[in-house]
């Protein structure tokens, strides 16, 4: 699905596509497998990139909802983790900044399932976001905040981080 992206010339030539290909990709980032998720997420980001900021603002709204939501099992949670990693790196450096700022925050939400979700998506940055290794000193000491979190499975979460 990722591909198709690198076909077309124009994104507007994709918009009318977009609910036959929303679905799809949003089962399958939920899925149980973790290189189906993997997939998934890249094609996401493929696509994502492709069609521009503005015409992925719906699936970035869709991937925060699930992020903020506490009846998500890991699996899903991991999924829209890694689906909103691929998503804010691939708009550029000025959006995943402003983008990075909002996880932050949330990676210190009062819910710990929330805290769960979006310290996950630094999980998944490294393999997403190619500069990731010029943001390890804002973001190293969030992942080893989250050590100390109190609630095991965020401290899980944190030592797949370091």
């Amino acid at each position: 699905m990722g591909n198709i992206c690198s076909i077309v010339t124009d994104s507007a030539d994709l918009l009318p596509y977009m609910e036959i290909l929303r679905p799809a990709i949003k089962n399958s980032l939920f899925d149980s497998i973790p290189e189906i998720r993997a997939s998934a997420a890249k094609a996401l980001g493929s696509l994502a990139k492709g069609l521009g900021i503005a015409n992925s603002e719906e699936l970035m709204c869709w991937l925060s909802d699930h992020l903020m939501s506490e009846n998500l099992n890991s699996a899903e949670r991991q999924g829209a983790a890694q689906g909103y990693a691929e998503m804010i790196s691939v708009h550029g450096i000025p959006f995943f900044d402003k983008e990075i700022e909002a996880v932050i925050l949330k990676c210190r939400h009062k819910n710990p399932k929330i805290r769960e979700s979006y310290r996950g998506i630094m999980v998944f940055l490294p393999a997403s976001f190619e500069k990731f290794v010029e943001y390890l000193p804002k973001l190293v000491p969030i992942m080893i905040e989250g050590l100390a979190d109190d609630v095991d499975e965020v401290r899980k979460v944190c030592m797949r981080n370091v």
